[in-house]
């Protein structure tokens, strides 16, 4: 949900500059909504209902389709822990 409403909040204050047309049009692709189901998952966010809410109405079945099989990708292979991340204190060897 937040997702979406960031999105819609970046739509509303592109629509009064130029280059609307041009994020909506990247974001309505097959690949950036299997790309962000796959970053939703790996980052622990809820499944988006319809992702492509924004996106052309014929688009949308083969976009949210496609978010879907990406979110589903990014559950079953979690992003790693970076080796910074990891505890090197002694107690956690």
């Amino acid at each position: 949900m937040k997702k979406l409403a960031l999105f819609l909040l970046l739509f509303t204050g592109c629509t009064l500059l130029f280059g609307c047309a041009e994020m909506i049009k990247e974001a309505c692709t097959p690949n950036a909504a299997y790309n962000t189901g796959v970053n939703d998952a790996q980052n622990g966010r809820n499944m988006q209902q319809n992702y492509a809410i924004l996106c052309p109405k014929a688009e949308r079945p083969r976009l949210n389709k496609a978010y879907r099989q990406g979110y589903k990708y990014g559950q079953r292979n979690p992003r790693p822990v970076p080796p910074h991340h990891r505890h090197h204190h002694k107690y956690y060897r």
